[in-house]
């Protein structure tokens, strides 16, 4: 529908990022920049896992995700909206802003294709020069930055792909329910839009036989048997 946000579940009125020009201020962006700038003397692992902690966070003022979507008893535990194909069966479709739908994220991960996207742009955004002075600490987190960004590149590609599968079976369906509109259409014309004049002539006929059969049959009721035996 028009004017429904896709990837807010069942919350369809409300964005499911809420101030998405805001996201470079927002409290889970901040997180990370305070740890990257803590990186060096052979930090990077715990620099990395803090990262990934604000990455992960759902409460208020450290997401950036709507609380519908944050919520454990609504958009973190509803199913994915769906339409349906045939009786009993559901094709779901829909997607959410801070969880995967139907992929499996994997690797140097947050949960989610989104959660690293946006954990591995906040931390780029946040690396300074200061941060080039560990070389190794530098290499070490750079490295958990472009894992976590192949790891959203896999999932999204799962995302599109079982997207892709879900476009072919919804117009597989399409396709059958025209077919059967068709035929149902065709059938009905035929009952609706009959040729009266031929109808009417097969009636009178159909009728004129059916008067000479009960003749007939009246006739036979009538003859004794000297007559029958003639």
């Amino acid at each position: 529908m028009w004017g429904e946000f896709l990837f807010g579940g069942s919350d369809f009125g409300r964005p499911p990022v809420p101030d998405p020009a805001g996201l470079p201020a927002s409290g889970f962006a901040g997180q990370i920049a305070t740890a990257i700038g803590t990186l060096g003397g052979g930090n990077a692992a715990t620099v990395a896992a803090a990262t990934k902690s604000a990455a992960q966070s759902d409460a208020a003022g450290v997401t950036p995700f709507s609380a519908f979507a944050s919520d454990p008893a609504t958009g973190l535990a509803e199913p994915r909206r769906g339409v349906p194909a045939e009786d009993g069966v559901v094709v779901p479709y829909g997607l959410f802003a801070n969880r995967n739908a139907a992929a499996t994220s994997s690797g140097e991960t947050a949960g989610s294709w989104a959660r690293d996207l946006l954990r591995g742009l906040a931390s780029l955004a946040a690396l300074t020069p200061a941060q080039a002075t560990s070389p190794q600490d530098f290499r070490d987190l750079a490295a958990v930055i472009r894992n976590g960004l192949k790891s959203a590149s896999a999932a999204l590609a799962d995302e599109a792909g079982a997207l892709g599968l879900t476009e072919a079976r919804l117009e597989d369906t399409r396709s059958r329910h025209a077919a059967v509109q068709t035929t149902v259409q065709s059938q009905l014309a035929g009952i609706q839009e009959v040729d009266l004049a031929a109808v009417l002539t097969r009636l009178k006929a159909t009728e004129t036989a059916l008067q000479a059969s009960y003749s007939a049959i009246g006739r036979l009721g009538s003859l004794s048997l000297a007559q029958f035996l003639r």
